[in-house]
């Protein structure tokens, strides 16, 4: 028997090959099995999977059996995240780790409060020896937050093509941990992804939903047109039914063109709670420069850090997170 299956270009085979002779006995059987791997991400099919009869002397061969194509993919990374403190949002009924404005279990002090019953409750013994009255401390209930994430896909006229591509694979690594994190701990997240490419995935909890939204991200690319529709209207006509004003959203850009900064602009005019994650688009590429390129490189990276974070401070209605904005230099040097 010869047993062929057919791979595409942009996969490689680690160990084995998926193309073998095997000599079978009457009614035997055979199995065999073989590793691939990407450089890119994305969704790539395997097949069709030939079967061929040979007679002993391997003269004549006749196929026996064809196998339809099947898919196989591979998303993006994910790296891990310590922790981070993220600001108030609209929360859910779940219990998780955001501060939310009702009284609850937590760690966080709301107000002292006067009640009847004391079982179980902190009671504030200096309130209590003064008003001669039960006081107790109030805290903040803890719960899980509604978030969006929301990927500005740059376009190909900053930095050309094969560096673009870099680019976006960072940011889009950058949206898939910002993802998971978000997920791994009980929160209600959605994903939008506007500029040069555009889709978005409806809110949900769980590992099943955190693998919709990857699998939405190891497509994710820069397209070779320039979208005709305003990106300030995408996210006008998407948002409301991804989340609710009062959520959480997280925008990840390189606010270089439009697309992020209208962005920006639209969510904090509804009304939302806005943190910008500033992807540094020269520092991504500073690896795979020449030497001339790279002295370039570095003095527009060092323009870029003034002039974007600067501003991104000093607009009212965003919250820089400066913990996260490390973590994002972090990964594009890595």
């Amino acid at each position: 028997m010869e047993i062929r299956d057919n791979i595409r270009g942009d996969l490689k085979v680690l160990d084995r090959f998926p193309h073998l002779l095997v000599a079978l006995e009457p009614r035997g059987s055979f199995q065999f099995a073989y590793s691939l791997t990407s450089h890119a991400r994305g969704h790539f099919s395997i097949g069709p999977l030939e079967v061929w009869c040979l007679d002993p002397f391997l003269v004549t061969r006749r196929k026996v059996l064809e196998l339809p194509a099947e898919g196989v993919a591979f998303l993006p990374s994910v790296s891990r995240i310590a922790y981070l403190r993220l600001p108030y949002a609209r929360t859910t009924r779940i219990a998780g780790e955001i501060p939310s404005n009702s009284p609850g279990e937590g760690f966080e002090f709301m107000e002292i409060s006067e009640t009847d019953v004391l079982a179980g409750k902190r009671i504030n013994w200096r309130a209590v020896a003064k008003a001669r009255r039960p006081f107790v401390n109030t805290y903040r209930a803890e719960k899980s937050a509604e978030c969006l994430v929301v990927l500005d896909v740059p376009s190909r006229r900053l930095l050309g093509r094969e560096l673009t591509s870099i680019l976006v694979d960072k940011m889009v690594e950058l949206a898939a941990t910002l993802v998971y994190y978000l997920s791994e701990r009980g929160n209600r997240v959605s994903l939008l992804v506007v500029g040069n490419y555009r889709d978005w995935v409806k809110p949900g909890f769980g590992k099943r939903h955190l693998l919709r939204i990857l699998h939405s991200l190891a497509d994710v690319k820069s397209l070779e047109y320039k979208p005709l529709v305003d990106y300030s209207e995408v996210f006008q006509l998407t948002a409301p039914f991804l989340t609710k004003s009062g959520s959480l959203i997280f925008v990840i850009s390189t606010f270089t063109e439009p697309s992020g900064n209208r962005v920006l602009e639209e969510a904090v005019y509804r009304g939302y709670n806005v943190v910008p994650v500033a992807v540094n688009p020269f520092k991504s590429v500073e690896g795979v420069c020449s030497v001339e390129e790279r002295r370039v490189i570095v003095r527009l990276s060092e323009l870029w850090d003034k002039g974007v974070i600067g501003v991104l401070g000093s607009r009212e209605g965003l919250k820089v997170d400066f913990q996260l904005l490390k973590l994002v230099e972090a990964m594009l040097c890595a």
